[in-house]
């Protein structure tokens, strides 16, 4: 009877050895499950009320907006802005996007918005989208075109905003050639940068594409960048004046109530009163290009002019 106690007693122990071992593993299946389960925020509708306006205004202009994916640039609305007051964009499910808005006489601007606490929580969003007035641009020099070697000096100015100002020049047979002194475009703000923000999840750079840097938010295609110099890469000239310039410069990322000069090297040979040197001004405006389905700054898209009409000057 005692030899049968002793073996009941030693099933009973390798009986709750057997559930406790398979209590461990079921503690530690359901503890390495939590740690990899990745919890995310589930998105919530949020009603935008969207206006375009001019800097340091309260009066909204009759506009259009496109509303994007931050990620993925998925379309999540698009239409017309009232003028005089909100538009109501409802339903708005991502918490992170893109919000781009045009209105006639203006630059266009793309704002990148991630919703709030407080706005997730009120399912409410008020957002102020600011347009610039497409400003006038204005060319001065103060010398003539001589025989041989010249250095003209072009003042090139804007009473208000031009936006990525180029030009072009177009000559006659007596000019020989025309260069731009110092052709590499200068960031002022910091140093030209190949990669637009800092991810906090991934703790990586997003960067940007081959070729491509920025300087604060201009961005430009540049085949070397040392510092603050960009050597842009090489770029065709609008439709509008294909066969109609020889040379074209990138200028900077704007003239804003501002100025800059642009020194010319001109050779001319066997000159005469008829020779002259047509100088093309022109700017650019953002849009949402339907065939790249990316934003880009065009001077022109399907041969309509985004931006100011061209600035014509002439040297002689």
């Amino acid at each position: 009877m005692g030899q049968m106690n002793k073996k009941a007693q030693a099933w009973i122990f390798w009986i709750i050895g057997f559930i406790v071992i398979i209590g461990i593993v079921v503690v530690l299946v359901i503890s390495n499950q939590e740690k990899t389960i990745v919890y995310t925020e589930s998105p919530v509708k949020i009603d935008l009320y969207l206006r375009v306006l001019q800097p340091n205004t309260e009066i909204s202009l009759k506009g259009n907006y496109r509303i994007t994916n931050f990620q993925n640039g998925y379309e999540l609305s698009k239409g017309e802005l009232l003028e005089k007051s909100y538009t109501l964009i409802e339903g708005i499910k991502e918490n992170k996007t893109k919000i781009y808005c045009s209105a006639d006489n203006h630059y266009s601007s793309i704002i990148t918005k991630e919703f709030d606490y407080n706005e997730k929580t009120t399912n409410l969003s008020k957002v102020d989208c600011i347009v610039n007035l497409i400003g006038k641009p204005k060319i001065e020099s103060y010398k003539n075109l001589i025989e041989g070697d010249n250095l003209i000096t072009l003042n090139v100015s804007s009473a208000g905003m031009f936006n990525h100002p180029t030009m072009c020049v177009a000559w006659s047979s007596g000019i020989v050639s025309v260069n731009k002194q110092n052709p590499s475009l200068i960031c002022y703000e910091s140093i030209w940068l190949n990669y637009s923000e800092y991810n906090y999840q991934t703790l990586e750079y997003v960067l940007l594409p081959e070729n491509t840097y920025r300087c604060g938010e201009w961005i430009e295609k540049c085949e070397s960048v040392s510092g603050i110099m960009c050597n842009p890469m090489p770029f065709e000239e609008p439709i509008r004046l294909k066969n109609k310039v020889d040379k074209c410069f990138k200028l900077s990322g704007e003239l804003k109530n501002s100025n800059m000069e642009v020194n010319l090297d001109i050779k001319t040979n066997s000159l005469n009163s008829l020779d002259k040197i047509n100088v093309f001004l022109y700017d650019e405006n953002l849009i949402y290009n339907e065939i790249t389905l990316q934003y880009e700054y065009l001077s022109e898209y399907n041969e309509v002019n985004l931006g100011a009409e061209d600035l014509i000057y002439e040297i002689k």
